[in-house]
């Protein structure tokens, strides 16, 4: 069966499940929706489409993992920036309170979407405790994500899957579990500290 299946791909066009599944389509396929198929298509090509094409408003993203607890603080990122890169789009993306930013690179030619946990993940310190717990959460997710996680992103007004990727592969490194926890863990007894001290103060000041 296998054999026919090949022999059916090549004379008569008709893709086997393993060739479909090897072009990655679906790591775009919601992006595309949203731009367009033509738009798409003119973006692979790698022609500029700012100056010909009406403005694209893109949705709220939300990132999680399959299978894994939901990220309280990687929902409802708002895009901040579209940038066009030859066949690719930089899409940045940012929490709404302005602690948190997520990058991927949505590359149209070779259907991939890219991201570095390294590279596209920044966030900020406000000394609040809810933002210590956003880094505990964004510490999980990081951890989580090296431990062979699938990535999703979705429009957080529809929840609507707009791209997927296969299980993370760590390559030539291995995942540190104690340090990936220690760092969650600190994070969260920071948070407990600060509002720890949020309800001292507090309590002083009725006090008086």
């Amino acid at each position: 069966m296998r054999a026919l299946a090949v022999l059916i791909e090549a004379e008569l066009g008709v893709e086997t499940m393993g060739t479909v599944w090897g072009k990655h389509l679906y790591e775009l396929d919601g992006f595309k929706r949203i731009l367009g198929r033509e738009i798409a298509a003119s973006i692979a090509r790698g022609e500029p489409i700012h100056d010909t094409q009406p403005t694209i408003e893109f949705p709220p993203i939300s990132i999680e993992l399959r299978k894994r607890a939901p990220y309280k603080y990687l929902t409802n990122l708002q895009p901040i920036s579209l940038t066009q890169v030859g066949a690719v789009v930089v899409l940045v993306t940012q929490s709404v309170n302005g602690w948190f930013c997520f990058r991927c690179h949505l590359d149209f030619a070779h259907e991939r979407l890219h991201f570095d946990f390294q590279q596209d993940l920044w966030g900020k310190d406000d000394g609040s405790a809810e933002c210590a717990e956003m880094h505990a959460d964004v510490n999980r997710f990081i951890y989580d994500y090296l431990c062979n996680g699938q990535l999703r992103l979705l429009n957080s007004a529809t929840n609507e899957l707009l791209s997927r990727k296969d299980a993370f592969l760590p390559v030539n490194c291995m995942v540190n579990d104690e340090a990936c926890r220690v760092a969650i863990d600190r994070w969260v007894t920071i948070a407990r500290e600060r509002r720890q001290g949020v309800k001292a103060a507090d309590a002083e000041s009725a006090g008086t």
